[in-house]
């Protein structure tokens, strides 16, 4: 076959087909790609990714590498580097437009960490260089549970590079991946199903992974089992998951959070088990659990009150990582499922800094860069005016997606994207998925507001509010009234606004100049009927009057003979 034969032939093919070739060809070169890179890439094509991708993934596994579901993958031949500084490569996680992250072991220390590298493509950008180092500073001067922690910055070989946290967990867009596919499983299974659960069936362990995370996505840590955890119940509000095996062993023990010495395999495989999948001890079986907003006529099971919390959960620990962020001056810009990572614990890590501002540090962009992802960005960050209530937003619309399985902006085109974030509030969260709590609504619906004023004006506001949901106390924030969205739609819509007010005064003066000339010919008309009555009586009267005088008269000439002729006459005209 040709050349050109075979470009034709590629440029034939289904576009979802090319991507869902590159998806296979780097996941078999040792490549960890998440469905969100591919979704942001090709926003035009997300929902047939979203759908194709993960299917791809389980044919892959089952003709490659049946019954070893557990192995860890071993580093590719090619891999470019073996060392950098104090750290021996392992293997390649995953890559992204800012970086490569590889799994490596610090040799000094006998450890398990993740590097990031920048790519030898961008060494020779300044601006590139500038920023890789800024995410690494940014990173490294904060210290907080919920975000991954940098041990330490350097560049060998000509590479830059920085150490972090090796944490064994997903990231929660690889969780929503889940979860749709058990919505889409409850949906089908509801012809069948009267009550709506989702159908048992055995759930062979899917690989997902992280493109430029900061964490290692563990092999054996199966998307399934951390989305039927968010139905388990726990008291903790600092964890997820509730550990399901030797119960009273594990509260003699809890398991620790710091994941620095991360166990083996084998061990953290044993872990996750019995946090997320044994259902003996009371966890939550996949029969018993109904998905949010799966089905149109489902009950509302016993499980999904504990998802609603569990995703408030989540919203908390973030939430404190970002006010710890903003109170040491420095912005995410970049709050999106993808990086925010979910452990075996129940611990969520906040990553890639990669975007991170600090508030006052110059500012690497041009002016009218746009910096983040696009469909988790806010209003006013398309213009670069970007301060701690932007994180908040992407946060809450993080939220969002987490509570209704779906994006609160779902445009797949750019330009029209872009019109929605600018001109459009986010549908309301209970007429997407009626069975959210209102008081947790009303949470995400003042995260997500397009006016920054009307946001929590911190983190912090936010966390305590999801808290007092969590304690079923009296939440701060307040449903936002009819009035209130009618003011703020003109305000975004003064052209429309004014056309429509307009239009109204038109209809209210026509029909005000309508009334008018009704009431005014009902007046003429009952005024003419009454003359018309009066005319009638007055004439009666009359006639009356007349008939009286020829009958007098005629009275009076009874005794006339000569008059006889003249007295019939008169009594004719009277009668």
């Amino acid at each position: 076959m040709s050349d050109d034969s075979m470009s034709d032939s590629a440029q034939n093919r289904d576009p979802v087909e090319l991507l869902a070739d590159e998806f296979l060809k780097r996941h078999r070169n040792g490549e960890y790609p998440s469905l969100s890179e591919y979704t942001d890439r090709h926003p035009e094509h997300a929902e047939a990714i979203r759908e194709l991708f993960p299917l791809l993934l389980d044919m892959e596994r089952a003709r490659s590498a049946p019954g070893d579901d557990d192995k860890v993958q071993s580093a590719p031949a090619d891999l470019p580097i073996r060392t950098l500084g104090d750290y021996r490569i392992v293997r390649e996680i995953g890559r992204g437009g800012m970086g490569v992250v590889y799994e490596a072991e610090q040799v000094s220390l006998g450890r398990p960490v993740a590097v990031k590298v920048l790519p030898p493509h961008l060494l020779t950008d300044q601006k590139h260089r500038l920023r890789f180092a800024r995410e690494a500073r940014a990173a490294a001067g904060l210290h907080h549970t919920n975000i991954v922690p940098v041990f330490g910055v350097g560049e060998s070989d000509g590479y830059l590079y920085y150490a972090m946290q090796y944490i064994a967990g997903l990231g929660l867009d690889d969780v929503l991946v889940e979860l749709r596919r058990m919505q889409r499983e409850t949906d089908a299974a509801t012809a069948g199903n009267a009550d709506g659960m989702v159908p048992r069936r055995k759930q062979k362990p899917v690989v997902a992974g992280s493109v430029e995370r900061a964490g290692l996505v563990a092999p054996f840590l199966a998307p399934a089992d951390v989305a039927l955890s968010l139905f388990q119940y726990t008291d903790d509000a600092t964890r997820i998951c509730q550990p399901t095996d030797d119960l009273s062993d594990l509260e003699s023990n809890p398991p620790s959070r710091d994941t620095t010495a991360a166990p083996s395999a084998r061990r953290l495989d044993d872990t996750v088990q019995g946090q997320l999948s044994d259902t003996r001890h009371g966890g939550t079986d996949r029969s018993d659990i109904a998905i949010p907003g799966a089905g149109s006529g489902i009950r509302q099971s016993r499980s999904q009150p504990v998802y609603w919390r569990s995703i408030a959960r989540i919203g908390v620990q973030v939430a404190d990582a970002l006010h710890y962020s903003h109170s040491q001056g420095v912005i995410h810009r970049d709050i999106k499922p993808a990086n925010l990572l979910l452990d075996a614990s129940g611990a969520v890590w906040v990553s890639d800094f990669g975007l991170a501002k600090a508030v006052e540090q110059q500012d690497l962009t041009q002016t009218g860069d746009v910096l983040g992802t696009l469909r988790y960005m806010s209003p006013e960050q398309m213009s670069g005016q970007v301060d701690a209530r932007s994180d908040i937003y992407s946060l809450g619309l993080t939220l969002f997606e987490l509570l209704a399985l779906r994006p609160a902006f779902d445009e797949c085109d750019r330009n029209r994207l872009i019109r929605q974030i600018s001109e459009q509030s986010p549908p309301r969260l209970r007429t997407v998925v009626p069975g959210v709590p209102r008081d947790l609504e009303t949470i995400v619906e003042k995260a997500v507001r397009k006016e920054p004023h009307l946001r929590y004006q911190s983190a912090e506001e936010l966390a305590d509010d999801l808290r007092r949901f969590l304690g079923d106390e009296p939440i701060q924030a307040r449903r936002i009234s009819l009035s209130a969205r009618f003011g703020r739609w003109c305000r975004r819509n003064p052209a429309l606004a004014a056309t429509s007010m307009l239009i109204v005064l038109l209809l209210f003066t026509v029909a005000g100049v309508s009334a008018v000339g009704y009431q005014q010919t009902r007046a003429a008309l009952q005024q003419s009927e009454a003359s018309e009555n009066r005319a009638e009586r007055n004439f009666a009267t009359a006639r009356d009057a007349v008939d009286q005088m020829y009958l007098r008269v005629a009275d009076e000439l009874r005794d006339q003979p000569q008059m006889a002729a003249f007295r019939s006459e008169l009594l004719e005209q009277a009668l």
